[in-house]
């Protein structure tokens, strides 16, 4: 029985790692769409190289990457802020009393 709870397992996390591939395959496609439309609408169809649209998907990701950074600072800010300002109430109930 221990074998096939593992075996289970084993299964379970390669799915996983599968899974997780394909999301990022999916994310990298759509960038790589992205960058082409992009240098398409600017230099027509044939006026821009392979590398262009490297170049333009790295920039889009790194683009994305530094909006996800600042919305998880926002979020923290306001995490913080909710858990000072039930601080602020707090004390002020106590006072009140």
């Amino acid at each position: 029985m221990g074998k096939l709870l593992e075996a289970y397992d084993t299964m379970h996390k390669q799915a996983e790692v599968e899974v997780q591939k394909t999301a990022e395959f999916e994310y990298l496609e759509k960038i790589a769409a992205s960058a082409e439309f992009m240098l398409k609408e600017e230099y027509g169809d044939d006026g821009y190289t392979a590398e262009m649209v490297e170049k333009v998907a790295a920039a889009l990701i790194e683009q994305n990457i530094v909006a996800q950074q600042e919305e998880e600072k926002i979020a923290s800010f306001e995490d913080q802020g909710r858990i000072m300002a039930r601080g602020f109430l707090q004390e002020l109930k106590e006072q009140g009393q």
